[in-house]
């Protein structure tokens, strides 16, 4: 899904139909398909899907610009996997530390003509 930021903060999403080739519409149900039970390498589809959308919304010259985030989800259990101890930047208080999973998220910025 595409989004993009509307007026009042808030995100405008494509439809929940996904656009086939063709004159037929296809159930979002068959994109959620695709990211649990396909086949595919997330170190391959990264690279693949970001040349896509420079591709698609950036002309050759213009520069490309990523964000990067990262978040602490803070998790506890002996069953939980890949927990540990890791800064968390946003924690209230002196001690900027926590137990849980850190997450990185990599985004491509595209401004869109209005």
């Amino acid at each position: 899904m595409w989004g993009s930021p509307a007026r009042q903060r808030r995100f405008g999403f494509a439809n929940a139909t996904v656009m086939v080739p063709g004159p037929r519409l296809v159930h979002h149900g068959s994109a959620h398909w695709f990211s649990a039970r396909a086949r595919w390498c997330p170190d391959t589809l990264g690279p693949a899907v970001a040349a896509m959308i420079v591709g698609m919304f950036l002309p050759p010259e213009f520069a490309v610009e990523v964000v990067v985030d990262d978040i602490l989800f803070r998790r506890y259990g002996r069953t939980v996997h890949a927990v540990g101890w890791q800064h968390d930047g946003s924690a209230p208080g002196r001690y900027k530390f926590g137990y849980g999973n850190c997450w990185v998220i990599a985004g491509i910025v595209v401004w869109l003509p209005a």
